[in-house]
């Protein structure tokens, strides 16, 4: 949906994404993605590989979003690998062991 894209410093907070199936490579690339995407209820979604993959400058608050991904056992393959500058890089790679069971 925003793959590549330059900068995407938006409110993301009130989005509703409850009825989404499928985020596979949602901000795949992009240089800067700065929202907080916490709120998003995200239980619905079944497809969330690559997410994130490459995002060059990803600062939001995923937590929420990755603890649902794993408790749903979604596919969530590789969702923030090659990201830089992420503050969660240890809990990116729990959450890519989890989704490799």
């Amino acid at each position: 949906m925003f793959p590549g894209a330059c900068s995407f410093n938006q409110d993301l907070n009130s989005w509703d994404v409850s009825g989404v199936e499928s985020m596979e490579g949602l901000f795949l690339n992009a240089e800067s993605v700065d929202g907080d995407i916490g709120p998003w209820d995200v239980s619905g979604a079944k497809e969330l590989s690559r997410m994130f993959m490459g995002a060059s400058a990803f600062t939001g608050n995923i937590d929420r979003l990755l603890d649902t991904a794993t408790e749903n056992d979604a596919e969530c393959k590789h969702i923030l690998a090659g990201a830089v500058n992420h503050h969660e890089f240890v809990r990116m790679q729990k959450t890519e062991a989890a989704c490799r069971k």
